[in-house]
């Protein structure tokens, strides 16, 4: 299947640029949830602010599922499928779920991850010390950890709602 936001069926999904807003995107069989499509790499993901929910669709048969941002799910005889220069930056909140079969939740993060909160699976973490931009919610089963001496700030006028657990 192809990515909610991306590749068609084993195409490529890349230079894709989120710049804000609510974005919730779910990949088909096999595709990521932003990025390629069942076979296919994602590359050059930006996502630069907004709250961003990627599901990547679960593997078929044979194939692994799709990651939440980045490569497609693929052949399990076969070589994965390349992701590089994505980046989530700019305060963005993003959940990023792999597929059921998948082995990861991103992929191909080596442009950065700075200034956002991203959860992969039920964890999530805070990079940097980004100052939220829009009203955010942590969903019941997720926990976000800020480590000690981290920031996070909301901006004035937004609201973060925690559902879950903060650590």
């Amino acid at each position: 299947g192809g990515a909610g936001i991306g590749g068609g069926y084993a195409g490529e999904g890349s230079d894709i640029t989120i710049k804000a807003g609510y974005v919730t995107a779910t990949g088909g069989y096999d595709g990521a949830g932003i990025g390629g499509g069942a076979g296919g790499g994602g590359s050059k993901i930006i996502i630069s602010n907004g709250t961003v929910t990627a599901t990547g669709g679960d593997g078929a048969g044979d194939y692994f599922g799709g990651t939440g941002i980045g490569r497609g799910g693929y052949y399990i005889e076969n070589e994965e499928p390349g992701s590089t220069g994505n980046q989530i930056k700019g305060s963005a909140v993003v959940f990023a779920a792999g597929g059921a079969k998948t082995d990861a939740h991103i992929t191909g993060f080596d442009g950065g991850l700075t200034s956002c909160v991203l959860f992969e699976g039920a964890a999530g973490r805070v990079y940097d010390a980004p100052v939220i931009s829009m009203d955010a919610t942590i969903p019941e089963g997720k926990t976000l950890t800020i480590e000690k001496g981290q920031t996070l700030t909301v901006g004035s006028g937004y609201t973060l709602t925690n559902n879950g657990v903060i650590n």
